[in-house]
């Protein structure tokens, strides 16, 4: 598996992913809006028969960035995509002066906050009501990287 840049030729394949792993996904727009940024990185998760196996999006202002989003399709799951997603976007922007890390993640995902807490994310709070279909909280996490 490799971590690479995504580039908008993926955005399909993309698209794919995120409507396969959420009910309330990005739109093609949003995702299109995130290629053009300039403080967003969309990663890809590249197998080696050159199928995208999951994706990943990191914003950073200053020294904070947000994990906006991360998917792994179904077929790849368990596999390690994920972890694999999420160092790169915690080793690249730690390298680009990232020293707090955020992101939001819906309370019923146990796998999703297995990855979290396994990689240094602590709960700093709640925010209620926060996902549509269906409705529930959002689990508010945090990592600090220590400046080296």
């Amino acid at each position: 598996m490799t971590i690479l840049h995504a580039d908008p030729a993926m955005l399909p394949v993309i698209l794919e992913i995120e409507n396969e792993a959420f009910t309330c996904p990005w739109s093609e727009k949003s995702f299109a809006e995130a290629f053009e940024a300039q403080n967003i990185t969309v990663y890809a998760a590249v197998a080696d028969d050159g199928t995208i196996a999951g994706f990943s999006c990191l914003m950073w202002y200053a020294d904070e960035g947000e994990i906006l989003n991360i998917a792994v399709r179904e077929s790849a799951r368990k596999n390690g995509v994920g972890g694999q997603l999420m160092n790169a976007m915690l080793t690249e922007g730690t390298a680009d002066g990232v020293r707090t890390f955020f992101l939001e993640v819906r309370e019923s995902n146990a796998a999703a906050r297995r990855l979290y807490e396994k990689n240094g994310f602590e709960i700093l709070g709640v925010r209620k009501r926060y996902y549509s279909k269906p409705v529930e909280d959002a689990i508010i996490m945090r990592k600090t990287v220590d400046p080296e």
